[in-house]
């Protein structure tokens, strides 16, 4: 509605303080939010003549506290992501506002633009060292943001460090949602039900400018994570105990959405 979205432009514009500005686009507008025309101009008003006071115009964030989603950190870098609910895309101008006009984040490099068609979520993107990033095709994450990504480290400006990502594909369903819900790095926790669909794809530098090579690894997981890594000998901590009702029990549950804070030291679901 043209003269709605007027009318909630009118009123952030008024506002002077960022950070009043920041709560009040995150917290939504009611139809009595606004100061609205009586008088019935159009049709899109006129349909509209039966909302109520407390109906809501432009809904609230709920989960804007939940920010591994929107961005990611990679390297001296950041992504600004494309989120796969459209709902959630309007938190993501909000940090896209503080790494260009903050005084102490201003210029950061920004390896992927949320203004691209394909849809990327942080809960997929792992940062396995200083070179190498692991990233999941998953129901939120597309293969071709992947891609975009990778071509934009490797051959984009910001002196990007990573010369390798790993796509790690897992089912697609809402219990599994991102990489980070079936396998984190503790040494590394996973969901068993991933090894099902594994499929696994190195990107790398191509031969030629703005070009990405990719190969399919067709190797045990263990293998894939020590060649990522660099370790030794990796162990997978199946959730469950490997028991796949239990396993799936905990799945629902984010039993293997495991974060480390330090060698020792995690973060886990209660």
């Amino acid at each position: 509605n043209p003269m709605l979205e007027q009318a909630v432009r009118e009123k952030l514009d008024a506002i002077s303080d960022s950070y009043q500005f920041v709560l009040e686009a995150m917290g939504g507008y009611r139809y009595r939010d606004l100061e609205l025309p009586r008088v019935s101009t159009t049709l899109s008003m006129m349909d509209n003549e039966d909302a109520k006071p407390d109906d809501l115009v432009l809904k609230p964030l709920p989960s804007s506290y939940f920010s591994r989603d929107p961005l990611a950190s990679v390297g001296k870098g950041v992504l600004l992501h494309h989120m796969y609910w459209k709902q959630r895309d309007r938190e993501v101008p909000f940090y896209e506002a503080l790494f260009k006009y903050h005084p102490d984040y201003a210029g950061t490099p920004i390896w992927y633009d949320h203004k691209n068609p394909w849809h990327i979520e942080g809960g997929d993107v792992l940062n396995i060292n200083a070179h190498t990033l692991a990233i999941g095709i998953s129901q939120r994450t597309e293969a071709a943001a992947i891609e975009e990504l990778a071509k934009n480290l490797f051959w984009g400006s910001g002196n990007s460090e990573i010369d390798t990502v790993y796509a790690i594909k897992i089912p697609n369903g809402y219990a599994y949602m991102h990489l980070d819900t079936v396998c984190t790095m503790v040494d590394f926790t996973v969901y068993p039900g991933i090894f099902e669909t594994l499929r696994v794809y190195r990107l790398t530098r191509g031969d030629s400018e703005g070009m990405v090579a990719v190969q399919e690894i067709d190797d045990t997981l263990e293998h894939i994570l020590e060649m990522a890594t660099g370790v030794e000998k990796v162990q997978l901590i199946e959730c469950g105990a490997g028991d796949m009702v239990e396993a799936s029990r905990e799945q629902w549950n984010d039993g293997s959405n495991t974060l480390a804070v330090a060698p020792g030291k995690v973060c886990v679901y209660e």
